[in-house]
């Protein structure tokens, strides 16, 4: 549906103002306003609750939250703007509804930079858990980029144009093709190659998968709400690019963005569950692999051996090379203490001879690994 119906009669009147539908135009406006509101009311329960949480957390993490969450209220700032304008400002005034205001295009340059902060911040852990694998790194920075500068492109573009029905008339409608597109491409691009190499990260112990296992549906499931959003976003503006359906969307897109990131660190601690002392398993919670510590250690001893030739032929490093990427990871004082006391006290269970306490702490190390690298937060023991 057209947001201007030209056909309307003129009542016997030289010119008359073309009718307005007002359900698509400032009413699908306004509904994402208030999504967006209700998101930015989320941020800012999720950011307190993390600088209440984050205590060793790398000083560029914290100031990347506190910019995010700056960057976040001078997004809701910007559309509160644009829709107060005209409801209030041009009052009574049907034609002002499609007129381009500055805080209407200030907050797609708002919405471009914190967006790439966020997947920068994911295809930095994407190269991370890949070990270094700079073809998943450059496809997601490459659509991650193109995302940005189409973006930019498109907010100082729509400066000149004095009408928002004009983005879909002009060139301005390629560029946000693009700038939608490549979105969808770089987040799909990263939560699968997450998920890969998750996948890749299984060791054959149950509990082991099955914590990898949450961690993939909570990769899917964080990135499924933006990938959606953005895609509903470009077909709303494929079909109807003469009315703001599309605008209620992206509205709230950048809000995704930074909520999901949030979520991530925010759920460190529920991904750790069932860890124990220095990052491993709690042995109450694995009957499984108590049971198999009365049978045959030679037996045990081999295809202990067999399973880690098998991780290593898959690029999994087990033992003590599963921490060199954790090490990399700032920890504070108590971690490494706990850590320590940990490793000298034998907290796994067993006798330092015994076959299965090798094999089990090999696949608490792999998880531990798998969970610091693509949260990007230090171990830490769990609280007594």
């Amino acid at each position: 549906m057209s947001l201007v119906n030209s056909t309307t009669p003129l009542s016997g009147q030289l010119s008359m103002p073309p009718q307005i539908h007002l359900d698509n135009s400032l009413g699908a406006a306004f509904i994402g306003l208030i999504i967006a509101a209700m998101f930015y009311g989320i941020t800012n329960i999720q950011t307190l609750y993390y600088y209440q949480c984050s205590g060793s957390d790398p000083l560029f993490l914290k100031h990347m939250v506190g910019i995010l969450w700056a960057l976040d209220t001078l997004h809701i700032i910007f559309i509160s703007d644009a829709i107060y304008t005209v409801v209030v400002t041009n009052f009574a005034n049907l034609l002002a509804i499609t007129d381009t205001t500055w805080s209407l295009c200030a907050h797609i340059i708002v919405t471009s930079i914190s967006d790439t902060m966020v997947r920068v911040f994911y295809t930095r852990r994407v190269f991370m858990i890949s070990k270094g694998s700079y073809m998943l790194a450059i496809g997601s920075a490459s659509f991650t980029l193109l995302t940005f500068v189409s973006g930019m492109l498109f907010a100082v573009k729509s400066f000149s144009q004095p009408s928002v029905l004009d983005f879909g008339m002009t060139e301005l409608a390629t560029i946000l093709y693009i700038s939608l597109a490549s979105a969808v491409v770089a987040d799909l691009w990263i939560a699968l190659a997450l998920c890969w190499y998750l996948m890749r990260s299984r060791t054959g112990f149950k509990t082991t998968d099955s914590k990898i296992n949450v961690i993939m549906v909570y990769v899917i499931n964080t990135g499924l709400l933006t990938t959606i959003c953005a895609l509903c976003c470009l077909i709303s503006f494929a079909a109807m690019p003469h009315n703001f359906i599309f605008i209620a969307f992206y509205f709230s897109l950048s809000k995704l963005y930074i909520n999901s990131l949030l979520a991530t660190l925010n759920a460190r601690e529920r991904l750790r569950e069932g860890l124990g002392p220095g990052g491993a398993f709690s042995l109450s919670h694995h009957s499984d692999i108590q049971a198999l510590s009365s049978h045959h250690h030679h037996t045990v001893h081999a295809s202990e051996a067999e399973r880690e030739r098998g991780l290593k032929s898959r690029g999994i490093t087990t033992g003590s090379e599963s921490y060199e990427l954790a090490q990399a990871m700032p920890m504070s004082p108590r971690s490494k203490t706990s850590m320590s006391r940990s490793s000298s006290t034998n907290a796994y269970g067993f006798g330092t001879g015994t076959g299965i306490n090798l094999g089990f702490k090999r696949a608490s190390d792999s998880i531990t690994t798998v969970t610091s690298t693509l949260i990007g937060a230090p171990m830490q023991a769990i609280r007594q």
